[in-house]
């Protein structure tokens, strides 16, 4: 959220006690951008095997891209999620 706010620096403090929680080097002078980026790759490694990778994908809209370029035959409807009859 700091990071969509404009303040990629701090956003890059929160990231950074997670990468030195895990021994590894801290992230620095980052753009929105590549902060945006960082925080993905983070959440990919931090959350694997726990099933919010796809959630992520759809969210930020690169969904579609990521599996069709891993062979995936997949198109822009099947990101899509259906409304109950009920509601």
């Amino acid at each position: 959220a700091l990071n969509e706010a404009g303040k990629p620096a701090q956003a890059l403090v929160e990231l950074n006690k997670i990468r030195r929680r895990a021994g590894v080097p801290e992230y620095s002078g980052l753009t929105q951008a590549q902060t945006r980026d960082a925080i993905e790759l983070e959440r990919r490694l931090e959350l694997a095997v726990e099933g919010h990778r796809w959630f992520d994908l759809v969210r930020t809209g690169k969904a579609l891209a990521t599996m069709t370029a891993k062979n995936y035959r997949m198109q822009a409807h099947h990101v899509l999620f259906n409304v109950p009859q009920q509601q």
